[in-house]
C-alpha cells in the first residue's frame, strides 16, 4: 500500500511525521529530553531511514555566520532534499 502524500506531496516528511507520533503514544510523556531523541532514532532505524543526532546548521546572514543550530535528529533522506543543508 502506498504511503499517503502530504499536500506538498512529500511522503518522507508524512512517514517521518507518523514514526514520531507512534514513538510519542508508545511511550508517553514525562520522560528526559535524551528518551525522546533515541527513542525516535530507534523507530527510524528499524524503518530504514538513517538519522543523525545533533546535526549542526549553520545559518549564513551577507557571508557572515549568524547562528548554529542542532537538530535532535535529521533525517538522511532529507539531506539531499532540504535547502537547511544546501
Amino acid at each position: 500500500m502506498p504511503l499517503v502524500v502530504d499536500a506538498t506531496g512529500n511522503d518522507l516528511t508524512y512517514k517521518i511525521i507518523g514514526l514520531a507520533m507512534e514513538v510519542h503514544n508508545e511511550i508517553g510523556y514525562g520522560f528526559k529530553e535524551e528518551v525522546y531523541e533515541k527513542a525516535p532514532e530507534a523507530k527510524l532505524n528499524r524503518a530504514g531511514i538513517e538519522p543523525f543526532r545533533q546535526y549542526e546548521v549553520f545559518v549564513d546572514y551577507e557571508d557572515e555566520r549568524v547562528a548554529t543550530f542542532y537538530l535532535d535528529l535529521f533525517p538522511e533522506l532529507w539531506k539531499s532534499r532540504h535547502s537547511a543543508t544546501n
